[in-house]
């Protein structure tokens, strides 16, 4: 064998070597299979919307729910065109690669995203045992917002998966702010309460078979429930990185002065007190209608807890603007009486 075929024989084992190696990155470089999509697009098809509902804050937040949906579907739709093209289409919303899938944070996200389908089967449940009345709309809410929270996690997992770029990036729990890190401890520490008195709240519920004891109750647990639930999504956010909605910044940490919440913390403590009292004057009683009475006062006094424990717990954790009276911002008081000031024999 000459000089010459010994070179052309080892030119042409580069070319082959380097053609097999082109061809392995062009490879692995190609979008994913369409019968993945595929089987995630069908997923988001059969996700069955909330019940119909004339409250202005359960139809806003169907709204909102429907649009996160479409936008996932929207975003799945492009990836599976591109990928039927054979384009490796680069998605630069912000001007940054595609964020890389990360094994822990899909596992994350897939344990919260099975957490929030039970929770929603929990709730979907808990509405149709009551086809109207406040209570159907308290339980609606709160299913409502689950199903927001559950939208809104989905779509960071499959954005993730398939390595699309959302305006905002997940953040790794290592490399957290410590302002999150600490509003995450709090969240937990005040989700974990919430579901210890949702507990109580129940068995209390299932003592009694109806009358307006029953209703009472049944009426703080949903207004638990609503609690519970916002404050999963705050957490789940900050976790997670989710915006609130569509289009918008994700939610930070919030610090709220002592002196804000000082007003709640004292009628919190003066109806725990008020609480505290009623039980100790219906334990001198076995039945009969002065014990009904008292139970009856002191249910109601329980619900008005639950809906302080509620608007505070909102305004610690940047669920909602603190109130006016609350944030010392005292409304500005008339310089006179309103019209002009006229005689009696005038007036008449």
């Amino acid at each position: 064998m000459t000089v010459a075929t010994k070179t052309l024989s080892i030119l042409l084992a580069c070319g082959v070597a380097a053609n097999a190696y082109l061809a392995w990155e062009l490879h692995s470089r190609l979008p994913p299979s369409t019968a993945e999509l595929d089987r995630d697009l069908a997923a988001l098809a059969e996700t069955a919307p909330v019940q119909n509902s004339e409250d202005p804050q359960v139809k806003a937040e169907q709204a909102l729910s429907a649009a996160i949906r479409a936008q996932t579907r929207d975003m799945l739709e492009q990836r599976r065109a591109a990928a039927l093209r054979f384009v490796d289409l680069r998605y630069t919303v912000t001007g940054a690669a595609a964020p890389t899938a990360n094994a822990d944070q899909l596992a994350a996200l897939e344990a919260d995203i099975t957490q929030q389908l039970a929770t929603l089967a929990e709730r979907k449940a808990a509405v149709d045992e009551v086809r109207a009345g406040t209570i159907h709309t308290q339980r609606l809410a709160s299913l409502s917002l689950v199903e927001t929270t559950l939208a809104l996690l989905e779509r960071r997992h499959l954005a993730l998966k398939y390595g699309v770029a959302l305006p905002t990036a997940p953040t790794p729990s290592a490399a957290l702010p410590a302002a999150d890190k600490d509003a995450i401890a709090a969240l937990e520490a005040d989700i974990a309460e919430r579901r210890r008195v949702i507990a109580d709240t129940r068995k209390d519920a299932d003592q009694y078979s109806g009358g307006l004891i029953k209703v009472t109750l049944l009426q703080r647990l949903a207004t638990e429930q609503a609690t519970l639930a916002a404050l999963e999504q705050r957490l789940l956010s900050l976790k997670h990185g989710l915006p609130p909605a569509p289009g918008l910044p994700p939610v930070a940490a919030v610090a709220v002065a002592a002196e804000v919440l000082a007003p709640l913390d004292a009628d919190i403590a003066a109806t725990r007190a008020s609480i505290a009292a009623g039980e100790r004057e219906a334990s001198r009683y076995t039945g009969g209608l002065i014990y009904v009475t008292i139970l009856s006062r002191v249910a109601t006094e329980r619900m008005t807890l639950a809906m302080l424990e509620q608007r505070r717990l909102s305004i610690k954790h940047g669920l909602t603007a603190a109130p006016p009276s609350l944030a010392g911002d005292a409304a500005p008081k008339p310089k006179g009486p309103p019209g002009a000031v006229v005689t009696d024999k005038e007036a008449l």
